[in-house]
Order: structure tokens, then C-alpha cells, then sequence
């Protein structure tokens, strides 16, 4: 029963999204689209997105530390 009401909590939240954002004229169907169909290059970007956060430049690179 508790899987039911989560899908059901789910799939309205979602709704209610598409709802306020088209309301709120800020909806973008071909994005929403993109995001939908074309999965694999959503994921791609996304894991581009991870890899530069967990590998940022480091804020001293090109610089010579003291005792180097």
C-alpha cells in the first residue's frame, strides 16, 4: 500500500510541476521533450556535470607553493 501512495505522490508532484511552470510561462516543451526522448544525452550531461564537481581545479594549480 505505502507503494502505491509513493507512486501516486510521485506522479502528482510531477504534474503539479508541469502545471505551475506552464502557469507560470516558463514551461519548455522542446526541453521537456529532450529530457524524455533523448535520455542518454540528459545522463551524458550529467555525468559531465558530476565529473567537473568531483574534480575541480584546484584554486593553486600553475602556482609554485612555499618550500617547492
Amino acid at each position: 500500500m505505502g507503494e502505491a501512495r509513493s507512486v501516486t505522490s510521485i506522479i502528482g508532484n510531477a504534474v503539479a510541476a508541469v502545471v505551475i511552470a506552464k502557469w507560470e510561462k516558463a514551461f519548455d516543451a522542446q526541453k521537456m521533450h529532450e529530457a524524455l526522448f533523448h535520455q542518454s544525452d540528459v545522463e551524458e550531461a550529467l555525468a559531465d556535470a558530476d565529473a567537473q564537481r568531483s574534480h575541480p581545479a584546484s584554486a593553486t594549480e600553475g602556482h609554485r607553493t612555499v618550500g617547492s
